[in-house]
């Protein structure tokens, strides 16, 4: 048999396909390949073919690509040749043993009109999930098939294979987003109201006079205690305010100098100096 050049398979129409396909499984069949090698039903599986030994045989990742393209060419009508393309196509998927590669405008035109024969085929009735719907249970993670006019049962939420979630109260599954359910939300809502008068709607917060602890100054505000950052540092509330030694003997010019050093809160300095460990200077 005289060696096959894969673009003429694809351009010519006036070969015999039958005939050559024919060529190559009697040729392997009389000569099995020596090397790499993938089994080919000679009879396609969705053509009415089995499993059975007679069916196989052993061809090249090369000639068992060709077979595939003959198989497209000498079914050329009907469903028989939508079977065929789809069988090429799943050829032209690489794997870890071969990369196979076809004219992009075969390519482009045997997906277009497998793409077509899906459209026509699997549309209203013909589509497996025509007039059902898909309904799931959390609890028994479960999922099952019921008619589309079908009420969806107690303790199922409409949909297939869900990311359910553990309530972190109660803990029952849910759909939602956050860490609790819906229930175990509401309850939380009911129970801690915001009833602060400064969030109330309808409420204003209005500043008040008080006097500044450093200068004696009469000042207006919401909650604060000092009249500016300047009266709030001389009085050493800020952090910045005074220095600070350690137990080791290191002088900080600030608490916050402190904290940065130990890597620590300016908070925890405050209570090393409540406890002695540290003092002011």
């Amino acid at each position: 048999m005289e060696k096959i050049n894969i673009s003429t398979v694809f351009k010519n129409t006036k070969m015999n396909y039958k005939k050559i396909y024919d060529q190559i499984i009697e040729r392997r069949k009389n000569n099995p390949f020596d090397g790499y090698s993938e089994s080919h039903h000679i009879i396609p599986r969705s053509l009415g073919g089995t499993n059975d030994k007679s069916n196989l045989v052993k061809l090249s990742a090369r000639e068992h690509f060709i077979c595939h393209l003959l198989l497209v060419k000498i079914h050329s009508s009907g469903n028989n040749h939508y079977k065929m393309i789809r069988a090429f196509l799943m050829m032209l998927v690489s794997g870890g043993d071969h990369q196979r590669f076809s004219p992009s405008k075969t390519y482009q035109n045997f997906k277009e009109k497998y793409s077509l024969f899906l459209k026509d085929t699997y549309k209203g009735e013909g589509n497996s999930q025509f007039g059902t719907k898909w309904v799931s249970n959390p609890n028994t993670k479960s999922s099952m098939k019921i008619g589309k006019s079908d009420d969806i049962p107690e303790g199922f939420y409409l949909g297939r294979n869900l990311k359910w979630k553990q309530c972190t109260k109660c803990y029952t599954n849910h759909l939602l987003s956050g860490v609790l359910c819906s229930n175990c939300k509401n309850n939380f809502k009911n129970t801690h109201k915001q009833t602060s008068p400064k969030l109330r709607v309808g409420n204003k917060r209005t500043k008040v006079e008080k006097n500044c602890p450093s200068c004696k100054k009469v000042f207006l505000t919401f909650d604060g205690r000092y009249c500016s950052l300047t009266c709030s540092k001389v009085n050493g509330n800020a952090a910045v305010a005074r220095k600070v030694e350690d137990d080791l003997g290191n002088v900080f010019n600030s608490l916050t100098e402190a904290s940065k050093h130990y890597k620590i809160s300016v908070e925890s300095i405050r209570y090393r100096i409540k406890i002695n460990r540290y003092r002011y200077l």
